[in-house]
């Protein structure tokens, strides 16, 4: 069963109000969310500053000195693919 022209917009003044209702939802959100909180203070936003220290004397380890490449690096052959791929292959 087609749906008419009437049909049609019958459902969009059904939907228009709800777009209506869903916008004054988000808004209502961000608005207490963003704007009804005090600002914080500032002992609230500082954080005391860390310095990260990185001990990098592990890597001087003889153990690691002893390690290997765990496989052999591959070979990459020459004559891979072809000319151009897009043209059928002669066979």
């Amino acid at each position: 069963m087609a749906i008419t022209f009437a049909e049609k917009k019958k459902i969009q003044h059904l939907l228009i109000p709800a777009l209506g209702i869903v916008i004054f939802i988000t808004a209502a959100v961000i608005w207490w969310g963003f704007f009804t909180t005090g600002a914080p203070s500032l002992q609230e936003i500082s954080v005391p500053q860390r310095r990260v220290q990185v001990n990098t004397g592990i890597l001087a380890h003889p153990i690691l000195d002893l390690l290997d490449e765990p496989r052999e690096k591959t070979k990459i052959p020459s004559d891979v693919g072809r000319d151009n791929p897009l043209l059928p292959s002669s066979q």
